[in-house]
């Protein structure tokens, strides 16, 4: 006998006739299955090649995947609503099984457990919160150390501004700072004067402060204020907290400056529980000031204006333009003397519209990620 030939004693398969083949065999195909059956031994893993292939090309008989067992065991747990533990896996499961599993572990949640965990999510949200208080980050115009931080409304945890005691070293004016004017007048505006305040937590040395002032009355205030300082290096910007949608990018010569349509104002209000009892309020009013903002040579420029005297957005830009390089020993002759007449320099100068709100970002971490502390500036 062959050694490829199976033993036909007490084979049922040996015999063509007695073997129970599908309807559409012929006769042919039928023998040629039995002499393959006389050649392999299946039951003892003798297959014929490509045996498993062949087998697996049919739907019926193909193996399940690896998460097969895991998905039918949580079935199973899901409707005899039985806790059960954590099902080792080598894969992750799907989705809509975590999603399952998240929900029957919350209905299986105690009360008070639940209560403790809603107020720890309360207590990361005010953290977080109060760690970047600027949640817009995206809607910031950014000018290297300045720009904007645009948010939905006036902001609830602003606190007041700080200002070093006098005297001190950093009170002196830094005269390597370039500074910048619009000569002695400019487009009916006459050079008023300037004056040097006091450093604020945020700045590098005094804030140098000129003003032009309108020689014939006009509709607004008739005053152009120009702010220039430098960035104290503990900050790595300063922005102005502006309403979102009131600022928009523009271009002075072939510098990014950003212009600023409106600004913060307070008002009265009724109390709507206490009769005759008014309350303060903060909210942003458009059409009156105009501010155009920009960098040069490591130096900020704020630029205030009043749009009812026809200072708006492209003559603020034009303004902006003309600004020219002045020597601080011209503009500044006499520092000492500027310091012992600033009571009577701010009597003089009026403010500029509005109340201003600042962010600001500690060195080291980038204006865009929206870190950062709200600061009011001092009256």
């Amino acid at each position: 006998m062959s050694g490829f030939e199976r033993p036909t004693d007490g084979s049922a398969w040996t015999d063509a006739e007695d073997i129970g083949f599908p309807d559409d065999f012929s006769g042919d195909e039928a023998d040629f299955a039995s002499v393959l059956r006389n050649a392999f031994d299946v039951e003892c893993d003798d297959p014929p090649p490509l045996y498993a292939r062949t087998l697996l090309d049919d739907e019926r008989l193909t193996l399940p995947d690896p998460l097969f067992e895991q998905r039918t065991a949580y079935r199973v747990f899901r409707q005899l609503r039985l806790r059960r533990s954590v099902l080792p896996h080598r894969q992750a499961p799907a989705p809509r099984e975590l999603w399952s599993s998240a929900r029957e572990t919350i209905a299986s949640t105690s009360r008070p457990m639940l209560t403790a965990f809603g107020m720890l999510l309360a207590l990361m949200a005010l953290t977080v919160a109060l760690a970047s208080p600027s949640f817009a980050a995206g809607l910031n115009l950014l000018l290297g150390h300045t720009g904007v931080a645009q948010v939905p409304s006036y902001p609830s945890n602003v606190r007041a501004s700080h200002v070093p005691e006098k005297p001190t070293a950093e009170l002196d004016f830094d005269p390597t700072m370039p500074l910048r004017w619009l000569g002695p007048g400019s487009i009916g505006y006459t050079y008023a004067g300037v004056q040097l305040q006091d450093p604020a937590d945020w700045s590098k040395g005094p804030i140098v402060e000129l003003q032009y002032s309108l020689a014939k009355a006009g509709r607004g205030t008739g005053v152009i204020d120009i702010r220039e300082f430098q960035i104290n290096p503990r900050f790595a910007a300063v922005l102005q907290v502006v309403k979102a949608g009131s600022a928009s990018e523009v271009s002075v010569g072939n510098l990014k400056a950003v212009y600023v349509e409106g600004s913060w104002v307070t008002r009265a209000v009724q109390t709507a529980d206490v009769p005759g009892m008014r309350t303060t309020v903060i909210h942003w009013q458009s059409g009156v000031r105009s501010e155009l903002i920009l960098e040069r040579d490591n130096v900020v420029y704020w630029i205030v204006a009043d749009q009812r005297d026809g200072l708006g957005r492209d003559a603020l830009i034009k303004l902006a333009a003309h600004l020219t390089p002045v020597d601080s020993r011209d503009l500044l002759p006499n520092r000492i003397a500027l310091r012992l007449a600033g009571d009577t320099l701010s009597a003089s100068f009026r403010r500029p519209i509005g109340k201003e709100v600042y962010e600001l970002v500690p060195a080291g971490v980038s204006p865009e990620t929206g870190v950062g502390q709200f600061v009011a500036a001092q009256s």
